[in-house]
């Protein structure tokens, strides 16, 4: 069984024991969250329930951190994290999300 603190940055997919390259975009995007926010997206009282909203794509920006983070960023987020693989951008798309997010911070600078 895997431990529960490996499971948070796991994709949908991977929970239903499918790997792709795409779940690797998921993960990488929770980690983003957690370094933007300080906080994990999927959280819960139990395993159990953090896998329920993982599976749901059910997340909020909350907290002090993201406050101060530009919509820009959030919407970075958003992209990268959906539920359903076949929409979720491959590596590539996720490079260009990623300057495209850098050239909207210096855009506000």
């Amino acid at each position: 069984m895997l431990s529960a603190a490996l499971s948070y940055t796991m994709s949908p997919e991977v929970l239903a024991g499918i790997y792709n390259t795409k779940a690797d975009i998921w993960s990488v995007c929770v980690i983003a969250f957690m370094l933007l926010g300080s906080s994990m997206p999927f959280y819960g009282a139990d395993r159990k329930q953090v896998m329920r909203r993982i599976t749901l794509g059910s997340f909020q920006f909350i907290g002090r951190k993201w406050k101060d983070k530009s919509s820009a960023s959030q919407a970075f987020v958003q992209k990268l994290i959906q539920v359903n693989a076949k929409t979720r951008p491959t590596a590539d798309e996720a490079l260009v999300l990623v300057k495209e997010w850098r050239d909207k911070i210096e855009e506000a600078k």
